[in-house]
């Protein structure tokens, strides 16, 4: 056979193989033997589905057909992976865990982030009994009574994949860094691969900053679009609230902002609430649907919170609540209303 044909020959056959792996959606972590993974989404119906495989250094991406909310697909792996899947509109559904040679079931929602079961892989087995165990705090969505049922979670399971994978995708680590640092010096060694546990340790780093900073003044804009500075001061505390328009409207938080109010005097405790609404139209709709007691202010953050001295506290999901003293020094800091009306010695 001529050189250049030859040539031609092996370019038609890595083109066909190419497709050929398209078209079967298999994708490539190793040279190992693939695993198979076959899924069944309730209320989905039909559309390209993104999956994303975590395997050692490398991120692999292949999409997956899913015809009236079933799909299929095959990757090869060295060793273990760990894989997301989200709709074509880029809403995450579901995790897994996956092995060479695997043959993965998985059936979940498209419209209940709770509802979850697999067969196949035990970590990913484990992922969905703690998932069916704590579908209540998955719902509601209390930071509080996830990161706990979280810690029970690792305790009993330091030696599964499942463990980080639980950690990283239901545990709160802002305000809760030491004991996220403590869960994961628990997990056994082979439990941890840095391909989960590296980007865990990113809020341990900047929770430890935030825990020590001092408040700078901040550059906020009042209602009437005035421009305001928050200062510490004026009182022996000054508690925080970041917000938005969603969970400004929830019981829990209103029912915290208006006791800390009535119980506390205005010499004891300043209160602010700072909204991360996209806008200020959504910001005043939302004080109008659920009016602030009169002894809090409102302001609005135009950068969220990336804004220039909010970005020192490490805000990475509101609600959030942070505590001053007159000094500016961090008392403390956290997402969860019962945790922040704990500290207050407050009843709700």
């Amino acid at each position: 056979m001529p050189e250049i044909l030859r040539k031609y020959v092996a370019a038609l056959l890595a083109a066909v193989m190419q497709l050929i792996a398209a078209l079967f959606g298999l994708t490539s972590c190793g040279s190992e033997p693939e695993f198979r993974v076959r899924g069944e989404v309730d209320g989905l119906g039909t559309q390209n589905l993104r999956v994303t495989l975590y395997c050692g250094d490398a991120v692999q991406q292949q999409s997956a057909q899913a015809i009236d909310g079933k799909f299929r697909f095959e990757a090869r792996a060295e060793e273990p992976v760990a894989g997301e899947i989200y709709t074509n509109a880029g809403v995450l559904m579901a995790r897994f865990i996956a092995d060479r040679g695997d043959n993965l079931n998985l059936k979940f929602s498209a419209e209940d982030p709770a509802k979850f079961e697999a067969e196949g892989n035990r970590a990913t087995e484990e992922l969905a009994e703690f998932m069916a165990e704590n579908a209540d705090a998955i719902a509601a969505g209390d930071p509080g009574t996830l990161n706990a049922a979280v810690e029970r979670f690792v305790g009993k399971h330091a030696k599964s994949l499942a463990s980080p994978l639980v950690i990283s995708a239901y545990y709160t680590p802002e305000g809760n860094e030491k004991r996220l640092g403590e869960m994961l010096e628990r997990l056994d060694r082979r439990a941890k691969p840095m391909w989960i546990v590296e980007p865990l340790m990113q809020p341990l780093l900047a929770g430890a900053a935030a825990d020590t900073a001092r408040m700078e003044p901040i550059r906020l804009f009042e209602a009437d679009g005035k421009s305001a500075m928050l200062r510490p001061g004026g009182s022996k505390l000054l508690l925080m609230a970041f917000t938005d328009e969603k969970s400004r409207g929830a019981d829990s938080v209103g029912a915290l902002l208006e006791k800390a109010a009535k119980e506390r005097s205005a010499a004891t405790l300043r209160i602010a609430d700072i909204s991360f609404d996209t806008d200020t139209a959504a910001w005043k709709r939302s004080l109008a649907d659920h009016p602030l007691p009169e002894r809090v202010g409102s302001y609005w953050a135009i950068g969220g919170p990336s804004t220039p001295g909010i970005e020192l506290f490490a805000v990475g999901r509101v609600p959030y609540f942070v505590l001053v003293d007159s000094t500016g020094m961090t008392r403390f800091r956290t997402p969860s209303v019962s945790v922040a009306a704990k500290k207050l010695n407050i009843k709700l």
